[in-house]
């Protein structure tokens, strides 16, 4: 009989082989990889054979290394000490690897494979299989039917295969592939690597510094405690990166991203998302499609970048940036700095050196909410301080033809403040005039260019009450 075992992982294939050919004859054991890492067990050599019958046997091994084939029924092996090669073949096995470094294949039928102290390599085979790694680094690999795969200790490389598998190992950096089908993982302990493949999976990465990939399928990853990358991956996933300063890719598809406690870095990818940062000091970038994101405490950095995007800051002090289209921007509570032009690099205050403003004419609405915001304002935008004393940032920016300037709804004299960005070089005055089309709408004028409308600021609004500022660096239209 000649047993072969793969596994795929990555670029390399690891391959076993062993031949039994005859009772005197011994074992031949060949290994295939990419060059890379250590192979995890090294079952040679292997002695002696012991056959089964067709029926029901248990079969306990000695203290050497033993290839033991149970054939069919529901045979109960147990191989002891040394490095065993365990066979289960046909029926509903109950196979124990012991001591050493064991291979154990369960075969067909729904076996139950255990691998006890050593490195071991645990195949489950067809039928739904209940593996155990026990201690010591093992392979462990479902195969066909729905499995439940356990590594216990050690650092441990799982997969899942076909069906829907049920994976958990609870310390050791774990490698922990879920396969083909609808699977489960719990990681435990550990910083470990784990890829739900294909199917609607559910990973839950335990404590440590995780590497998450939904794969493909609706996914829910959950990075747990420590500091983890998750990644969506292809179609619909909700991903939470728990405790720790977690890092969050939707990747394809309509995701929802929960940053959880820490500071998190959510970055939404294509199609329409939802990324909440939870407590601390997030970072979230919407990407391509129509996002909603939300800071919610700390201090929070928000880029809404292509789309139609809503921005909520939340609590804390907030910066948030629509990008392009036509964006909502909310700053919350808290002192927050409001971008409906795209700012390289965002100032922290005021411009200075190295300002680049740029506008898409899209048409945003801001909102600074409570707090005292500083809301920058291009083509078709509409500002609304709201509580506090705000201050609204206006540009030289040359408006297209079928561009309008923007629109200010709520400013107060007496504690906001209008701040024009002149570009260095360019001279011009401040003027306030009454709009001919809109009864006591105030329009500021400079250079003869109409920069903005203030609604209910004529004639209240003074040429005085509009400050003029200096950009030392270019602003770009």
């Amino acid at each position: 009989m000649l047993l072969t075992l793969s596994l795929l992982l990555g670029a390399g294939l690891v391959v076993w082989a062993i031949d039994e050919s005859g009772s005197d004859g011994g074992s031949s054991v060949s290994d295939v990889d990419d060059g890379g890492e250590e192979d995890p067990v090294d079952p040679a050599p292997i002695t002696t054979d012991i056959f089964g019958s067709l029926t029901a046997d248990e079969i306990t091994g000695t203290e050497d290394g033993e290839a033991i084939r149970g054939d069919d029924g529901d045979d109960t092996i147990n191989g002891l000490g040394g490095n065993d090669f365990i066979l289960g073949s046909a029926g509903e096995d109950s196979l124990t690897g012991g001591s050493g470094n064991d291979l154990v294949a369960g075969g067909d039928g729904d076996d139950w494979i255990a691998g006890r102290n050593g490195d071991d390599s645990l195949v489950g085979g067809d039928g739904d299989d209940r593996i155990i790694g026990g201690f010591g680094d093992d392979l462990m690999l479902g195969d066909d039917g729905d499995d439940s795969i356990s590594g216990r200790e050690g650092d441990d490389l799982v997969r899942g295969g076909s069906g829907d598998d049920l994976i958990d190992d609870e310390e050791g950096e774990n490698t922990l592939l879920g396969g083909l089908g609808d699977d489960t993982i719990f990681a435990g302990d550990g910083d470990d690597i784990i890829g739900g493949g294909y199917g609607n999976d559910s990973v839950d990465g335990g404590a440590g510094a995780d590497l998450i990939g939904g794969g493909e399928g609706h996914d829910v990853l959950n990075g747990g405690l420590g500091d983890d990358t998750l990644h969506g991956g292809l179609n619909n996933d909700m991903l939470d990166g728990g405790d720790g300063n977690d890092m969050l890719h939707g990747d394809d598809g309509d995701d929802v991203l929960e940053g959880g406690i820490g500071e998190d870095t959510l970055m939404a990818g294509l199609g329409h998302d939802t990324a909440n940062g939870g407590g601390g000091n997030d970072e979230l970038s919407g990407g391509i499609g129509d996002d909603s994101l939300a800071g919610e405490g700390g201090d929070d950095t928000l880029h809404g970048d292509e789309g139609d995007d809503t921005l909520m800051g939340g609590a804390g002090y907030d910066t948030l940036d629509g990008g392009l289209g036509a964006d909502v921007l909310h700053g919350g509570a808290g002192s927050d700095v409001l971008f409906g032009l795209s700012v390289a690099p965002p100032p922290a205050n005021l411009p200075d050196a190295g300002l680049t403003l740029e506008d898409d004419g899209s048409g945003d609405t801001l909102v600074g909410g409570d707090g005292e915001d500083m809301l920058w304002l291009g083509a078709g935008d509409s500002g609304t301080g709201g509580e506090g004393g705000d201050n609204f940032v206006l540009s030289m920016l040359e408006f297209e033809d079928d561009e309008v300037s923007p629109v200010i709804e709520d400013f107060d004299r007496f504690q906001d403040q209008i701040m024009v960005v002149v570009p260095f070089g360019v001279i011009g005055t401040i003027e306030v005039t009454e709009d001919p089309e809109a009864p006591g709408v105030a329009m500021i004028n400079y250079g003869g260019e109409v920069l903005a409308s203030v609604v209910g600021g004529y004639p209240s609004l003074a040429a005085s009450d509009v400050v003029i500022e200096i950009a030392t660096d270019s602003i770009v239209p």
